[in-house]
């Protein structure tokens, strides 16, 4: 048995007291104007507030597990439900946003598995009518998981001893404090709303990843690295924010370098920071930050450069990268939802860009974080 399995243990008393608090908190949004309209339309989920009952459908999700294609969601929902006992012959799970060919939505018990696509844009949108969907379900105590695949950093094969071959493979997850960090390895999620930069805190929850962390290890079958994880704009160059701000990385003088800074986060409290800027400007604040690959169509850095800036950001702790994570700690957080992100490494970035492993060995990967989550799932529901 785990700590968390021991019957009387304090770790578990703390756990059953955290979900009966959990199961009494309602999903929340930042969103005054929503309470007024006699309508709501999911429009990406093809759903609305006057022609399905949410409650009914959906009240009572407990998990939601998001990733970025529709047939690895799916098969997650399959999964799940034969985990839970909750599958039966003959059986399937449909798409509940059928009506829509932007997500793909399904449904087993208190598990909702939703795709996101892929980039901060398209799980942003997907988000915003998730969350109004839950709160319009009057769901509570819920959370919620992104499932994926990223690139890992990993300075040796030593900090991966069951992996023979030396690279990652293995699922990561936030570490504490719980940051999403961006290109520049700061804990924050930055847009321009109505001409002003709006920056959101990308804090996750610790004790949410605790928990996961110590269910892999009673799971033990596959190493399990808790860490900071990276969200770019895009899947190959390196950008940052533009030449003003990479000669500033470069010299040290960026914020963003200073780690002992990132402490805005620290009390994983929600805070959002609105910048004047001058128009002027603005054009400097978004040219894409890339993930420093060597293989695009564009490159305009070198080997050395690329390997400077992967360094940069394992010292900042950070373990693996992808392109959503900060949007969805940065939305989950503003609207009371307990997250993580649990991704697993394809490759590690120090040692190439390209993801050359077979398919079936990619399909195995893949499923990693399916099991790691459908298991915490099971051992949660067996706790409640």
């Amino acid at each position: 048995m785990s700590l968390m399995e021991t019957p009387g243990s304090g770790d578990l008393a703390r756990v059953r007291l955290r979900r009966k608090h959990d199961h009494d908190c309602f999903v929340k949004l930042c969103n005054p104007h929503v309470a007024t309209m006699k309508e709501d339309v999911l429009y990406h989920f093809n759903l609305s507030t006057t022609t399905h009952d949410f409650p009914a459908m959906f009240g009572d999700v407990k998990f939601v597990c998001v990733g970025g294609s529709p047939s690895r969601m799916k098969a997650f929902i399959r999964y799940v439900a034969s985990e839970l006992g909750l599958d039966r012959p003959g059986v399937d799970y449909p798409n509940i946003c059928a009506g829509t060919d932007r997500y793909a939505m399904f449904k087993a018990g208190p598990v909702l598995s939703v795709s996101h696509g892929m980039g901060i844009p398209s799980i942003a949108i997907m988000l915003h009518e998730l969350i109004k969907l839950l709160y319009h379900a009057r769901c509570s105590g819920v959370t919620i998981i992104r499932i994926g695949t990223s690139g890992g950093i990993a300075r040796s094969p030593s900090l991966h001893p069951r992996n023979v071959s030396g690279e990652p493979q293995a699922v990561r997850m936030q570490k504490r404090v719980l940051w999403a960090v961006d290109a520049c390895f700061k804990p924050e999620f930055e847009q321009v709303v109505l001409g002003k930069r709006v920056v959101r805190s990308t804090d996750l929850d610790e004790q949410l990843a605790q928990e996961l962390m110590e269910w892999s290890t009673d799971l033990s079958e596959f190493t399990t690295v808790v860490g900071n994880t990276m969200c770019t704009l895009d899947f190959y160059e390196a950008g940052g924010l533009g030449s003003r701000a990479g000669r500033a990385w470069r010299d040290q003088k960026c914020p963003c370098v200073l780690v002992g800074n990132m402490v805005l986060a620290c009390g994983r409290n929600y805070y959002v920071r609105v910048v004047r800027a001058p128009k002027s400007t603005l054009a400097h604040l978004h040219v894409s930050a890339g993930q420093g690959r060597l293989d695009g169509a564009l490159c305009s850095y070198t080997e050395k450069d690329k390997q400077e800036y992967l360094r940069a950001a394992y010292a900042a702790g950070v373990r693996n990268i992808e392109m959503e994570s900060s949007v969805f700690a940065a939305m989950c957080s503003a609207c009371g939802l307990r997250a993580a992100v649990v991704c697993v490494t394809l490759l590690n970035r120090l040692k190439g860009d390209q993801i050359s492993s077979p398919h079936e060995v990619l399909a195995e990967y893949q499923q990693r974080p399916q099991r790691l989550v459908g298991y915490f799932i099971k051992k949660c529901l067996s706790m409640a």
